[in-house]
Parts: C-alpha cells; sequence; structure tokens
C-alpha cells in the first residue's frame, strides 16, 4: 500500500517514522482559497480536504 504524507511539516513525518509507518512525502500544490464563510475550525476542514484529494488525484494510493 502506497502511503503519501500530503505535508512539508517536519512534526507530523517524525511522527509517522517513529510510528514505523513507511510513507512517501508529497506535498500538494493546490492554491489555498480565501474562504470568510467559514469558521476557522471549518476552514481548516475544508483545506485539508482540498489537498488531500489534490495529491490523491495526482498520485493514487492512502493520503494522510
Amino acid at each position: 500500500m502506497n502511503i503519501i504524507l500530503a505535508s512539508n511539516s517536519p512534526r507530523r513525518k517524525e511522527l509517522l517514522l517513529k510510528a514505523g509507518v513507511n510513507f512517501t512525502v508529497i506535498p500538494s500544490n493546490c492554491d489555498e482559497p480565501e474562504n470568510a464563510n467559514l469558521s476557522p475550525e471549518k476552514y481548516a476542514e475544508f483545506l485539508s480536504k482540498l489537498k488531500a484529494e489534490n495529491v490523491f488525484i495526482a498520485n493514487g494510493g492512502v493520503v494522510i
């Protein structure tokens, strides 16, 4: 199974390495549109989904 970390976060990478997960880092290159109609929590969810979908469409696999 191809696991992809769609983030450049050093902390997320460290956590996965400590857990013994074999993964590839492929950060999303999509734009982060502004959306004043969403709460900060909903906006974070929106961006997470947008970025994960962007990486999944380009690469397949399991995206986290």
